[in-house]
């Protein structure tokens, strides 16, 4: 049977079924698109809290196994010994299962397990805390991702608004943190996360010299030494995540584990002001909040205004026609041209004809470098 064209190919085979125009991504790889980003924060954050609490139970197992006091495991086995003393260490593979497969089933698991761990009041306060923080994470991350991948999975990513919504990243910013910080005009608030970190830096120590002093005079066991000092650890880790990198996630940390730390109190019926370091790190916290802020501001008054922000040479999509040098030492400029020449003031250099020469040395065009 002759083919008759019909301005496109004829099918392979019996039924051949039409292809897409790309592979539908997978649940990670729709993860990784720009507008995406919150929830990516959301299922790390929620996976690093689980890593926390099962580095915790771990820490109550090897506490109860090598305590001579406690022989846990020679009264009721090490299965039950896990069960009752371990029972965080559950939270390893939840918090993995959420992290690297986004898994709704790991974080409906976390859920049963802070439920029963706080029904047979198994937690410390801080525990139910952490724990509680981790599942509402985990829950909104994983759920709210899967709903958005299937709407961009079933999508034809030829017409659908939905698929280009994610796809099409957002404007980048035309400044990074730490760049913005170096203005001239934000001076003032670079000497206040200054001072404030080298405050946390001062405050960090003295606390860890003091629970090491503790240790000493035997008023705090080893075991709660080691809680300090790791807690200790993560604190410094974010406060230079502020101070030298500008952070703002580590901002956020910070103000949320003062916010655990006063909900903890708040639990256990403590009456307490807020310390020092902690007050520090709220204002470390306001601060990475009020930068990030100002430095959208400035993104969106440069972005309405492009013309004021590429200085003449910069050049980032050809708004500002950039100069170019000869080897001669000749410079056009394009904001006067060549008339002499018939180049006419305001040509960028691109828009010269490849038959213009250098009007110094005579020299081809294409010897001209930027300026």
């Amino acid at each position: 049977m002759d083919y008759e064209p019909t301005g496109s190919l004829p099918p392979e085979g019996p039924a051949a079924p039409k292809p897409r125009a790309r592979k539908a991504a997978t649940k990670k790889e729709f993860l990784q698109l720009p507008r995406n980003k919150g929830l990516k924060v959301c299922i790390l954050a929620s996976a690093i809290l689980c890593y926390v609490l099962a580095g915790l139970g771990t820490l109550v197992l090897v506490t109860a196994i090598l305590d001579p006091e406690v022989n846990a495991v020679a009264e009721i086995g090490i299965l039950l010994t896990i069960l009752i003393l371990g029972h965080l260490i559950f939270a390893l593979p939840l918090g993995l299962g959420i992290h690297l497969r986004q898994s709704r089933v790991c974080a409906v698991l976390l859920l049963l397990l802070a439920a029963l761990g706080i029904a047979l009041d198994r937690f410390l306060g801080f525990e139910i805390a952490l724990i509680s923080c981790a599942v509402v994470l985990a829950l909104y991350g994983t759920f709210l991702l899967e709903k958005r991948w299937r709407a961009y999975r079933d999508a034809e990513p030829w017409q659908s608004e939905v698929s280009r919504a994610y796809e099409e990243p957002d404007a980048e910013p035309t400044i990074s943190r730490k760049e913005f910080l170096e203005l001239p005009e934000n001076e003032k608030l670079k000497k206040r996360i200054h001072t404030n970190a080298n405050a946390c830096y001062v405050l960090l120590g003295v606390s860890a010299v003091f629970c090491a002093i503790l240790t000493a005079v035997e008023y705090l066991s080893v075991s709660d030494l080691v809680l300090e000092m790791i807690l200790l650890g993560v604190i410094l880790t974010l406060v230079v995540g502020v101070h030298k990198r500008q952070s703002l996630t580590c901002g956020v940390a910070l103000g949320v584990i003062v916010a655990l730390s006063a909900l903890l109190a708040l639990i256990e019926g403590e009456s307490r002001g807020l310390s020092l370091a902690e007050l520090a790190c709220i204002g470390l916290f306001a601060q990475s909040i009020q930068l990030e802020q100002q430095r959208k501001k400035y993104c969106q008054k440069q972005a309405q205004s492009p013309g004021a922000q590429p200085e003449p040479n910069s050049d980032p999509k050809g708004e500002t026609p950039m100069k170019y040098v000869c080897p001669c030492g000749y410079e056009y400029d394009p904001a006067v041209g060549d008339p002499d020449n018939g180049v006419a003031p305001g040509t960028p250099f691109e828009a010269i004809p490849d038959s213009w020469v250098c009007p110094v040395c005579g020299l081809g065009k294409g010897e001209f470098v930027p300026a």
